[in-house]
């Protein structure tokens, strides 16, 4: 592998930090190379090493980010950093210089959000990764086990404690495992996209899906911090301002002006237009 990826004089993209094994080679042969930096990543792992219930996977996950901080100084050797993210871009910037902000490449094309009214709430996410799963738990806890507007929660590989939890509340219904198509479904029909994250790392793309696709999307600061998106959701803390927000929504049918409204902000999350961004820093 190595001898394929430095017999050339092709740059070479790096995808997040974890790809990196070759790129002090790669600068040893004079090749122009990029790293795409997904998240600040010894962060991330810290963060998930918080909401973490096993002890073992926790002291793995602490040891993890103890590990990506030492070995981040390997992007002293790219000519360039793309932050998927604004607020992470100046941690990059200050640390390493060479830092571009390139937002999240993603399969939407247009916006393709409907107007009208939905019946349900969604909240969809990887339900394997607990902090997800632990956060619709942690709302269900402090909420949404109290209002009776149906929920649909969906995503992949719940476990057994999470159906177990939820099969308590009749109003709340698990879809496991939808195909892309099923779950692109359900994000274009629901009324409120519900999206909450315990933390303000890269971007989601799971934000972008409700925004191209959804009706009123609402979140919590994590979820859109650093985004440039905070003015096409509702922005919510938990307990009784949510409360007041899901109220509110339920009542209010989305309209063709905040499709409008979304249609020009997502301009700048441009598959092509960012490409062509990548193609400028190689000439």
């Amino acid at each position: 592998m190595p001898k394929s990826i430095l017999g050339d004089s092709f740059p070479v993209l790096f995808e997040g930090l974890h790809s990196t094994a070759l790129l002090k080679r790669c600068k040893e042969a004079n090749k122009t190379t990029l790293v795409r930096a997904h998240n600040i990543e010894h962060n991330y792992y810290q963060s998930l090493s918080r909401i973490e219930r096993n002890l073992l996977r926790k002291l793995f996950l602490r040891t993890e980010a103890r590990k990506l901080k030492r070995y981040e100084g390997i992007l002293n050797n790219t000519d360039h950093i793309l932050s998927i993210a604004r607020h992470e871009s100046s941690y990059f910037e200050s640390n390493y210089g060479n830092t571009h902000y390139i937002p999240a490449f993603h399969k939407f094309q247009d916006v393709t959000s409907l107007d009208g009214s939905g019946t349900y709430i969604l909240y969809h996410g990887n339900l394997g990764v607990p902090e997800n799963s632990e956060m619709f738990l942690k709302l269900v806890r402090t909420l949404l086990s109290k209002i009776r507007v149906p929920i649909i929660v969906a995503g992949k590989n719940p476990s057994g404690r999470f159906m177990k939890k939820l099969a308590l509340h009749s109003h709340i219904q698990v879809v496991p495992n939808p195909s892309d198509s099923e779950l692109d479904t359900l994000v274009h029909n629901a009324h409120i996209n519900l999206l909450y994250t315990a933390q303000p790392t890269g971007i989601k793309l799971k934000l972008l899906h409700a925004l191209f696709a959804g009706r009123h999307c609402l979140v919590n600061p994590h979820m859109v911090e650093g985004t440039g998106l905070s003015e096409l959701c509702t922005i919510s803390y938990e307990g009784r301002t949510l409360a007041h927000s899901l109220d509110n929504l339920m009542k209010m049918p989305f309209t063709q002006a905040q499709i409008a409204e979304r249609k020009k902000a997502l301009m700048e999350f441009s598959n092509r237009a960012n490409a062509e961004k990548i193609v400028r820093l190689l000439d």
